[in-house]
């Protein structure tokens, strides 16, 4: 997915119901939520991406907002 100067990673899981977004922390990427979400697909529907700077996302990492590319992913 294209946002600004950022190509970011993401992947979802359909469910039911509102969306859960799997957020990773710094030392990691999306990939460390693969059995978290696997296990919630059936009952909820599941997004997990690649913040900026990790895993298969590109792009600057300054000048931007997480909440912005969030935004963007669920779009």
């Amino acid at each position: 997915m294209q946002r600004g100067t950022a190509t970011l990673a993401a992947e979802r899981w359909a469910g039911e119901g509102p969306p859960v977004v799997l957020l990773h922390s710094c030392v990691t990427d999306r990939r460390g939520w693969y059995a978290v979400a696997e296990a919630l697909q059936p009952h909820r529907s599941v997004v997990a991406y690649d913040m900026r700077g990790y895993g298969d996302t590109s792009g600057v990492t300054y000048g931007f907002s997480h909440l912005d590319d969030l935004k963007g992913v669920l779009d």
